[in-house]
């Protein structure tokens, strides 16, 4: 690794914008009588100055840090579109977030990813193999598994100093067990893991039914508040067409759980949906997928790679740093994806499909996350018992032009045996004149448990006009259960 020495014609009021740039080592410029400064100040004269200070050598893989003086892990992993596009370096900045405390699972096929990898630095790593010979005792290493838990918490990674848990499978069915992913989520769970990344199918990549496994990832989440993210899946690439000519772009199980973050991936600008990412929904008994989208092309070790599997975890190490600055969180992920939704923004993105009644786009779902609107909202509640005999309302005072996101979120009562469809709600915004000016509602011959409202406040309603927010159920699903409801606002 090589640091470039440039000469270059510049001018004294430069001085102070290149010294604080992170990347300029070092400043040496040479005045009309030729003697030498750095940052500005004289070291030595000309006849006395000699060459620049030797770059320290790294090994390979290891990159030199200026700030710490440290040989660290290069970022090479991957590029940085994901953090310049979603503004997780502003968040990260800003708030002083790491992870930290926060413990991250990675439930991955064919193994566990692994601390001698470069982006882990040596880091203490909890996995247990399913898959393994003899499971709990030795693991397969998966490269797969490194890069996604790389993403989302590797040194450079979205969450760098969460606690990491990794556990691999074969297949859906562990060794031992006949039921599913039971034992790998209990496994989570005895490790107070609660937020877990997904980036491989279920019963194969051409799963894309509404099954037991998705419909036991529902149950978990609402019974025993787990966050989990979830890829979309791949099925738009050609190599999925020929292997499922059926299922093209359809979500792979289990994406489809109402209660699942599922994510689909977009270019490195943010700008075009990804030609691989999966948007449609093969089952009726689903709800509307993707939930949101974040880049997934990307190169790895200078190879271009590309997957929803890499836009996953950046939603995943992002929750970490939601859950690390509000605690709360942990325990409530109709919250944390109301704020998400809530945080992500649909217009720069070109190809976004048709928009649904419940305020969703066909490919993209709520749109491109933006995590600096995310840690932005105006307002973030939730309800652990909402039973909607009252509609809940909210005044809000809005200027002309301004422009407001109010995202509402509720998690799908599932029974462990018994499958039960969505409640259904809607979400209204009313003016001060009592006029309705959007709706959007779910039915019941849908799953869907998002609803979002975009608007833009015209020119002819005066500035700091009271509109009503409003949210009513219209029916409920589980007899026997309340509803845990989210929702969140973002003025902008």
């Amino acid at each position: 690794m090589y640091t470039p020495f440039i000469n270059l014609k510049i001018r004294v009021e430069d001085i102070e914008y290149l010294d604080n740039n992170k990347y300029v080592r070092a400043i040496y410029l040479i005045n009309q009588n030729d003697s030498t400064y750095t940052n500005g100040e004289l070291v030595c004269e000309s006849n006395e100055c000699g060459t620049p200070p030797p770059i320290p050598t790294c090994d390979s893989g290891y990159t030199y840090n200026d700030d710490t003086e440290e040989c660290e892990p290069s970022r090479s992993i991957y590029d940085d579109y994901h953090f310049d596009v979603t503004n997780i370096d502003y968040v990260k900045e800003t708030y002083g977030l790491t992870g930290d405390g926060i413990n991250l699972g990675v439930l991955e096929w064919g193994g566990c990813f692994n601390n001698a990898y470069k982006t882990f630095d040596g880091r203490t790593i909890t996995c247990y193999d399913f898959g393994a010979s003899t499971p709990g005792s030795g693991y397969r290493p998966s490269g797969h598994a490194n890069v996604v838990a790389g993403i989302a918490a590797g040194f450079h990674g979205v969450a760098n100093e969460a606690n990491l848990f990794s556990i691999g499978y074969d297949n859906v069915v562990a060794t031992g067990e006949s039921n599913g992913i039971f034992e790998e989520i209990d496994k989570f769970i005895e490790y107070e893991t609660y937020l877990i990344n997904l980036s491989a199918s279920f019963n194969g990549t051409c799963s894309t039914l509404y099954d037991s496994e998705t419909h036991y990832l529902d149950y978990v989440i609402e019974n025993l508040n787990l966050t989990i993210v979830k890829s979309a899946g791949n099925n738009g690439s050609s190599t999925r067409v020929s292997s499922c000519p059926d299922e093209q772009y359809y979500v792979t199980s289990p994406g489809l759980a109402s209660n699942v973050i599922t994510v689909g991936s977009t270019n490195n600008y943010g700008t075009v949906l990804s030609s691989f990412s999966s948007y449609l929904e093969a089952s009726a008994d689903s709800s509307e997928k993707p939930t949101l989208v974040v880049p997934g092309e990307m190169y790895i070790n200078g190879a271009h790679s590309e997957g929803t599997s890499y836009s996953a975890p950046v939603i995943t190490g992002l929750i970490a740093l939601m859950q690390e600055y509000n605690p709360t969180l942990i325990y409530h992920p109709e919250q944390t994806i109301a704020m998400l939704v809530a945080g992500s923004i649909t217009t720069t993105i070109s190809d976004k499909g048709s928009l649904t009644s419940f305020g969703l786009y066909e490919k993209i779902g709520a749109g491109l996350l933006d995590a600096k609107k995310v840690f932005s909202l105006d307002y973030a509640t939730y309800w652990t018992n909402f039973y909607a005999a009252t509609p809940k309302t909210r005044y809000v005072y809005l200027d002309r032009y301004d422009k407001i996101r109010i995202s509402t979120v509720w998690l799908r009562n599932q029974e462990e045996t018994t499958n039960y469809q969505s409640s259904n709600y809607k979400l209204q915004l009313y003016d001060n004149y009592g006029n309705l000016i959007v709706s959007r509602l779910t039915t019941t011959s849908t799953n869907d448990n998002i609803l979002i409202i975009d608007y833009t406040v015209p020119s002819y309603y005066p500035d700091n006009h009271r509109f009503t927010i409003k949210i009513t159920r219209i029916s409920q699903s589980n007899p026997n259960e309340y509803d845990e409801l989210a929702y969140s606002y973002i003025i902008y």
